[in-house]
């Protein structure tokens, strides 16, 4: 894994942690991900399908792409 997306995934992790603990649903989109992380779609959705084969991340619908931390996110950071 490059430096670039190492980077980009441990920033889209402590975003969904963010959104987990602060955010009614809990959740963030492609969209708001990608503006956060100052990056393409393209690139938020790599990230994303990086963390989400590690377990780490779950799709909660796909069109639109929505995301949420796993429960091995959430034990990964500590939040449980």
């Amino acid at each position: 894994m490059s430096n670039k997306l190492l980077d980009r995934s441990q920033d889209t992790l402590f975003y969904a942690a963010q959104m987990h603990l602060f955010d009614a649903l809990g959740e963030t989109n492609l969209d708001r991900l990608a503006a956060h992380l100052n990056v393409s779609k393209q690139s938020a959705r790599r990230t994303l399908a990086v963390l989400e084969g590690e377990g780490l991340l779950t799709k909660a619908s796909f069109r639109p792409v929505v995301c949420k931390l796993s429960s091995q996110g959430l034990h990964a950071l500590g939040l449980v």
